[in-house]
């Protein structure tokens, strides 16, 4: 019994955080801020990125779920380090128009030139 309640709280909490919880971005020439909130998330942590390790940002489609057999698609917004490392900025965007706009607007204050991605919607 108490393993059920367990899994039904949280997913209870989880169902809340999801209803509640907004994604905010916050760009400065040093860094990029990702935050979650306000119902905390271990899963969903508050990402700090330096503008300057920054390569190129774009948006990517991706399979969300699947409606009686058939796959529904969002999009996500992501970025491609110095590193080589690729980051999710956002996800669940409904049209890529709107991970678009935000790369663009990004791109531009950080002085970023737009290049192909692999996986990249144009």
């Amino acid at each position: 019994l108490s393993l059920h309640l367990l899994v039904g709280g949280s997913l209870i909490y989880w169902h809340i955080a999801c209803l509640l919880n907004k994604t905010t971005l916050q760009i400065t020439p040093q860094y990029i801020l990702i935050e979650h909130g306000p119902i905390p998330v271990p899963f969903m942590r508050t990402q700090q990125i330096s503008a300057t390790a920054i390569r190129q940002l774009y948006v990517e489609e991706y399979v969300a779920g699947h409606t009686n057999g058939n796959p529904f698609y969002r999009f996500a917004l992501k970025i491609r380090l110095a590193s080589g490392q690729r980051e999710q900025l956002l996800k669940n965007l409904r049209n890529a128009d709107e991970g678009l706009y935000v790369e663009q607007q990004i791109e531009r204050f950080l002085k970023i030139e737009d290049m192909a991605e692999r996986g990249e919607i144009a």
